[in-house]
């Protein structure tokens, strides 16, 4: 009787030994932020994933933890449950997770049907004090019952549509036309891939950094209902060499953030909608191929460096009907560019067409120690004044 029972105890763990892989005992591990505070986890390694417990919490988060690969990694299914628990976010380890944790390129991730979140970087924050571990993802793919979220070319999608979550940075679209039905995006920079981006007719906000640094972008629709291109320590399409041609639809745009279109040395055609008040600092330095612009009517200033080192520009067309709008200019020698007047180095001779005499007085004062070189102001084809600087 008592082999009976040791037998059947034995094939008893045997049994709950195939179904869950045996373990360590839970080891603990402290993530640190910013604010000098450190987050205390528990956790376990089983394969090449790492299944963090919070206290008290039937969920878990599940993290694929392979420190590195020379070779692209075909697939990557994370798991829906584990021992009993839901696993409600996945992503993959970093340096703050695991010191030994290196890049990897991944050609596509599956997400069950019950994960609300997936967190992964693709390329470099320009901003970021340390390096993330970068994820080169080409597709994405989520169960079709997944209630949370969705996928659409292989991009991520909130299930609503309503927010884009994720563009992977390998995606091989070309052209990508965002749905109308988002309101809400996220990173888009070093997307190389796209040369044609048209944004959502009801994308409100476009946050600075956004698109920066495309190497193959070349136009960009922004849609109908956008209210601001943002201001930040990046601009939000800046450095995108090839990009030629901006179509802003938006009849809600009030402001163009700081260095918005910086370095696009390829920029030469952008229309600015009448609603826009502000032009913010360095918006289109560097703009090198951009040899005419035409400033709205209700136009109120124009920030330092705006149209700096726009060595073509020659021609600026002004719409106000009462007064030049305010234009920022250095008293002294002037520091790095950043802090240029706004029309320095442009083309020497450079036009400014007005509607009135009234536009014209206020214009010269203000273009005076703007960085312009003996510029002429026009009404029509007749010169007001000449040799402006």
């Amino acid at each position: 009787m008592k082999k009976i029972v040791s037998i059947i105890l034995s094939t008893t763990i045997l049994m709950l030994i195939a179904i869950y892989p045996v373990s360590a005992e839970l080891k603990v591990g402290y993530k640190d932020y910013d604010d000098g505070h450190k987050y205390e986890y528990k956790y376990e390694d089983i394969g090449d994933f790492r299944y963090i417990y919070e206290e008290e919490s039937t969920y878990v988060k599940v993290l694929y933890k392979k420190p590195s690969s020379k070779q692209e990694i075909k697939r990557i299914e994370f798991p829906e449950e584990h021992k009993g628990k839901q696993v409600s976010e996945i992503g993959f380890t970093d340096y703050y997770y695991d010191p030994t944790a290196d890049n990897l390129k991944v050609d596509t991730v599956y997400i069950p049907k019950n994960i609300k979140d997936f967190w992964v970087c693709c390329v470099q924050n320009p901003e970021a004090d340390e390096p993330d571990r970068l994820i080169s993802l080409r597709n994405i793919e989520v169960d079709k019952n997944n209630p949370y979220i969705c996928s659409k070319d292989g991009v991520l999608y909130s299930k609503d549509m309503k927010e884009m979550k994720l563009y992977p940075d390998r995606n091989s679209m070309t052209v990508y036309k965002m749905p109308n039905s988002v309101k809400e995006t996220h990173d888009f920079s070093k997307r190389n891939n796209i040369k044609k981006l048209y944004l959502s007719d009801n994308l409100k906000y476009i946050d600075y950094g956004f698109a920066a640094n495309c190497k193959n972008l070349e136009y960009v629709y922004i849609g109908t209902n956008t209210k601001m291109i943002g201001s930040g320590c990046y601009g939000a399409f800046e450095g995108d060499k090839k990009l030629k041609i901006v179509k802003i639809n938006s009849k809600r745009l009030k402001s163009i953030g700081d260095l918005s279109f910086s370095s696009c040395s390829n920029l030469k055609k952008i229309n600015i909608p009448s609603t826009v008040k502000t032009i913010g600092e360095g918006a289109f330095w560097g703009c090198k191929s951009l040899k005419k612009i035409t400033l709205p009517k209700n136009l109120k200033s124009i920030g330092f460096s705006a149209f700096a080192d726009c060595k073509k520009l020659s021609k600026v067309v002004i719409k106000n009907k009462n007064k030049a709008p305010k234009i920022a200019k250095v008293k002294g020698i002037p520091e790095p560019y950043s802090d240029e007047s706004a029309f320095s180095n442009t083309k020497k001779g450079i036009k400014f067409y007005v509607k009135n005499k009234k536009v014209a007085k206020s214009l010269k004062k203000q273009l005076k120690g703007s960085g312009v070189r003996n510029a002429k102001i026009l009404i029509g084809k007749k010169v007001v004044y000449k040799n402006v600087k």
